[in-house]
This record gives structure tokens, C-alpha cells and sequence, in this order.
């Protein structure tokens, strides 16, 4: 079975698919998916065959049923260990590997509206590391049409025309729920203001 991520809320699961994206075979116990511009699903490597990886399956805790991530409270002790057994099989993927391409296809958005070189690197660094697509902004408040007077809800809203994922780094606490609440896409809070760095915390 291929590692999959599946959007709205993403979830990791192991499964097959064709190269027009719809899933052909799944494990027992696995929720099916078809393809779709809202349901879209990227394989780790498309029209290869089918051969079996040590990445994790479908999520048996909350964490399958998390679409933001805003806050550290958002997370009890089951899901930490279960995302941490991610982790750390994410950290083996190797250059060149079918793991390494599982999110092909996929494009993450770092909106930064504050200096920050370890928190933007680090989530571009992993999406680059599997393969997905990276939409930077390093000082969007300055160089983005925040400057202009967009609210950030506007600016969310476009930036999710050109995303499956948005990172948000802000100045106000706050703001990561406001986008949350402006966003169809999911949104991960990597730092607002005085609030909340729940990736930190992690």
C-alpha cells in the first residue's frame, strides 16, 4: 500500500491510486476516498506499483479528526504519542525514496507576517522533504497586499485559492483563529503574537 494524504481535514492513510487520482484499493478498515478538486488525493508516487512502506496508516485517535491546528490544548496525551510515531517515521524518509514524493501535488503556504527563521524553515524544509509545493511569504505584512489594507480574512481567502495547507505566522494573538475561521483549507498557527505556538509546544 502507498502512504496518501487525503484533503479536508488531511489524513495519512495507506492506499492505492491511479493516476487520475482515485483511490482503487484500500486496506480493511480504511475509509475510501475518490478524487476531485475537493477531495483530492495525491499518491506517493503515481502509476507505480503498489509495494508496501513503513509509514504509519490511518489515525485511531483525535488527530484523524483535526483539521487546524491553533492551539497546544487541542491535543490530548493519546494524540501526541500518535503523532510523534509519525514523526519520527517521517524523519527516516530518504532522498529519492516513494516516501519522499507522498506529498507531490500538495502546496503549502507560509504566510509570515513576522521575522522567523527557524519556524519558516522548518515547515518548509518537511514539505520539500516529501515532496509537496512551497508558497512563501517571509514578511507579509510589508510585501503582501496587507500592505494595502487587506484584512487578513481576504488575504486568506485568496491564498487558499493557491494552497491545500496554510502556515500563519502573526503578529496578534488570535489571528490563527480568525484565519481558521476565514479558511475552507486547513491552517497551522506557527506563532500569533502573545497567543499561542502550539508547533513549538510540540
Amino acid at each position: 500500500a502507498r502512504g496518501v494524504i487525503e484533503r479536508g481535514p488531511p489524513v495519512i492513510m495507506n492506499a492505492a491510486v491511479t493516476n487520475n487520482n482515485n483511490t482503487i484499493t484500500a486496506p480493511r478498515g480504511a475509509r475510501r476516498v475518490s478524487g476531485g478538486p475537493a477531495r483530492r488525493v495525491a499518491a506517493v508516487t503515481r502509476g507505480a506499483p503498489c509495494r508496501a512502506t513503513s509509514m504509519p496508516g490511518t489515525p485511531t485517535t483525535k488527530l484523524k479528526d483535526l483539521k487546524n491546528c491553533i492551539e497546544a490544548q487541542q491535543f490530548d496525551a493519546e494524540m501526541l504519542k500518535e503523532l510523534f510515531v509519525i514523526a519520527d517515521a517521517m524523519a527516516e524518509v530518504k532522498p529519492g525514496s516513494p516516501e519522499s514524493r507522498m506529498l507531490q501535488g500538495f502546496n503549502m503556504a507560509t504566510l509570515f507576517y513576522e521575522p522567523s527563521t527557524r519556524t519558516r524553515l522548518s515547515f518548509e524544509g518537511a514539505m520539500g522533504k516529501l515532496g509537496g509545493g512551497i508558497l512563501s511569504t517571509e514578511s507579509a505584512g510589508e510585501y503582501s497586499s496587507a500592505a494595502k489594507g487587506e484584512t487578513l480574512e481576504d488575504t486568506i481567502r485568496t491564498v487558499e485559492g493557491y494552497a491545500d495547507i496554510i502556515v500563519l505566522r502573526h503578529f496578534s494573538a488570535g489571528a490563527a483563529r480568525r484565519a481558521a475561521n476565514a479558511a475552507d483549507t486547513p491552517v497551522i498557527n506557527a506563532g500569533d503574537g502573545p497567543g499561542q505556538h502550539p508547533t513549538q509546544a510540540l
